[in-house]
């Protein structure tokens, strides 16, 4: 008995193979005695040889279950054109083919969903790491808008503290200079808080911008502006110079 299980798995083999052509009659007639030589003396194979056999195909030969689920079928044609349905071997080889096929169908789904799974697997990794880069870039923007708020509130109180200090020491002052030397230290500590004040905003613009500015279309208006007040210090120096060569 265990040689003609191992026959039946060496004959299911073969017919898995690409050279074995069924259809011709001396092939047909060899395989046709092997399994009559099986199934004498009331043989019954096993199913879960079968499926064994089945699955090594699948995994030894390339299209292997292709090729044995048509060449079964072709085999399985012939013998019921030759012999009765009532014979004993044909209905043997009727159940061989039933439970060939039934096997190579449940690897097939088999594989089908595990295909699927697969690509739904696929699908939701990569929605993951979309999430993933979404909520990277929303906490580095959250972080964005934190230091920007911080920095217009430092640049608000930077400006407002220096201004009313400088404002309180010049006015408390303003009848001890000459005007020349209050417009000249005006000009120069407003210069100062100008481009302190600046400096923040554009650190805070390059953080928001990721550590690249382009296009900047206020340079030039703060360029502008520092002009102006270095002008107005030079032309108090000069007028200074002018006044304290007539008088001194």
């Amino acid at each position: 008995m265990p040689n003609k299980q191992m026959k039946l798995q060496e004959l299911l083999r073969e017919l898995a193979k690409k050279d074995t052509e069924i259809s011709k009659p001396e092939v047909f007639g060899k395989y046709m005695s092997e399994l009559q030589e099986i199934y004498e003396d009331d043989f019954r194979h096993l199913y879960s040889d079968v499926f064994g056999i089945i699955t090594r195909i699948d995994d030894e030969e390339h299209e292997g279950l292709t090729i044995l689920s048509r060449n079964i079928h072709i085999l399985y044609k012939q013998v019921e054109d030759i012999r009765p349905a009532n014979d004993s071997v044909f209905r043997k080889i009727a159940k061989l083919y039933d439970h060939v096929n039934l096997d190579i169908a449940r690897i097939a789904y088999t594989r089908r969903i595990a295909n699927e799974l697969n690509e739904k697997h696929k699908d939701v990794r990569k929605q993951l790491e979309d999430i993933r880069v979404r909520a990277e870039y929303a906490q580095r923007d959250m972080q964005k808008n934190y230091i920007t708020i911080l920095g217009i509130f430092s640049s608000i109180v930077v400006t407002f503290v220096a201004g009313m200090a400088f404002s309180t020491s010049i006015l408390g002052n303003i009848d001890k200079a000459s005007i020349y030397r209050l417009i000249f230290i005006i000009s120069l500590v407003g210069l100062g808080l100008f481009n302190l004040v600046n400096l923040l905003l554009r650190f805070i613009q390059r953080i928001n911008s990721g550590y690249e500015i382009k296009n900047d279309e206020n340079a030039k208006y703060i360029e502008q502006i520092n002009t102006a007040i270095f002008i107005i210090i030079l032309i108090d120096f000069i007028i200074w110079i002018i006044y304290w060569c007539r008088f001194s």
